[in-house]
């Protein structure tokens, strides 16, 4: 297949007009996993009202092959500037962490709404114990004109996720999974949400049965066994009650630290 070559990574890809839209499809890796995690990122993201871009799936080929299909974010108007490339703005100062020097980099480009837009990313990567969310699939989008800066992009590429990689027998929920692109862990770099009132993970409730319905197309079920299904939704509804638990903890955090006095 053969990729734009401004789409990086090593899953085989290919673009397709669908319905006249210009669409990315990405297949999968051993398990099969990415493709369908894509779309349960979409699931979490559409209920918690995060800005991200629209995944669903198609099945291609003699063998019915799943791929995860999005649409292009990207106009003929507009650019994405990759993470990578904002932080080569400034110098890290001494003593400042990845995501400060990030964030002073995203106010000396004036990118509008940079906080929430990072507080989305890390909630959802969170949730879905994303592995891979290396500074080149984030970032901002700018008028190709201008240059002006409309803001962060919406979150995409979540695949690298859910255990992907993990045999079912070794898959544990609650692990404490690998992270990028800030802090080594996940329990770590949750802590770095600004606003975690903002998200409501009430709305999650129910997303096993929505997961279990995509799984239950006969195509699915020739790539992915029940047995792994039902450990890719432990492991998302594990997530949601300790991410519940953390912003607990920060919200009690907050409501007993001193007042400040001027």
């Amino acid at each position: 297949l053969s990729p734009d070559s401004s789409v990086g990574g090593w899953l085989r890809k290919k673009w397709k007009i669908v319905d006249g839209k210009r669409c990315l499809l990405k297949g999968g890796s051993n398990f099969w996993s990415e493709p369908f995690n894509e779309v349960i990122a979409s699931m979490i993201a559409d209920r918690l009202g995060i800005a991200h871009v629209n995944y669903w799936l198609s099945y291609e080929g003699k063998h019915h092959a799943p791929m995860s299909v999005c649409e292009d974010f990207i106009t003929r108007d507009t650019e994405l500037v990759e993470a990578s490339s904002i932080a080569r703005v400034l110098e890290m100062q001494d003593g400042e962490s990845k995501y400060e020097h990030f964030c002073r980099c995203c106010e000396s480009l004036h990118i509008p709404e940079y906080e929430n837009s990072l507080d989305e990313m890390l909630v959802l990567d969170f949730l879905i114990a994303n592995q891979d969310r290396h500074k080149g699939n984030f970032g901002a989008i700018r008028d190709a004109e201008t240059l002006e800066f409309l803001g962060m992009s919406p979150v995409f590429d979540c695949g690298t996720s859910l255990r992907y990689d993990t045999p079912d027998v070794y898959i544990e929920p609650d692990l404490n999974v690998e992270s990028q692109p800030f802090c080594s862990f996940h329990n770590e770099q949750i802590g770095l949400v600004q606003h975690p009132e903002r998200f409501d993970l009430t709305v999650l409730r129910g997303i096993d049965e929505e997961i279990r319905t995509m799984f239950s197309d006969e195509r699915a079920r020739a790539y992915i066994p029940e047995s792994r299904v039902e450990q890719i939704i432990q492991v998302v509804t594990t997530r949601i009650a300790m991410l519940e638990q953390q912003f607990a903890q920060m919200q009690m955090g907050a409501e007993e630290a001193p007042e400040l006095k001027l």
